[in-house]
This record gives C-alpha cells, sequence and structure tokens, in this order.
C-alpha cells in the first residue's frame, strides 16, 4: 500500500453546524477524529488532511491503527434509488 492509500479509503460524515455555521466532518473509524470548515469543499479537505494528521500520531505513538470500513455492493441493483 501506498503511503497516500493508507490515509484516502476512511470515511467521511460532513454535517451542517447551524450554530457555528460550518460544516462539520467526522471520521467514525478513528476516534476523535473531527474537523470543520465554512464550506463543504473545505471541510472535506481538512477531513484528508486530519486523517493523515490522525494515523501519524497513533503510528509515532505505537498504538493501534484501525482499518478503513468499505461499503460492498451485492449488485448493482443496490445501487437502486441513488442519484448521481
Amino acid at each position: 500500500m501506498s503511503d497516500q492509500n493508507q490515509y484516502e479509503h476512511y470515511s467521511m460524515v460532513v454535517e451542517w453546524e447551524s450554530e457555528g455555521e460550518v460544516y462539520v466532518v467526522t471520521v467514525p473509524e478513528l476516534p476523535g477524529c473531527r474537523t470543520h470548515g465554512e464550506t463543504r469543499q473545505e471541510a472535506v479537505l481538512h477531513g484528508s488532511e486530519v486523517i493523515e494528521l490522525w494515523i501519524d500520531t497513533m503510528r509515532d505513538l505505537g498504538r493501534p491503527i484501525p482499518a478503513p470500513k468499505y461499503f460492498a455492493l451485492d449488485s448493482v441493483d443496490d445501487l437502486a434509488g441513488v442519484h448521481r
């Protein structure tokens, strides 16, 4: 696995937080891994950065790094109703 690939397969949940008027990104596989941005694009960019920082920090501390979760489709029919 290349260095870049070890970071790019983690999930990001993007939610609007109305009080702070920011998009909040949470990475479900990595406990406590969360960031935000003023735009959705900025939040996702920050999400990618914080995933890398989280993994590198845990590696430096000798702590385990959870594997990314993968979404598996049984068939193309599973995409029914999904807008592209």
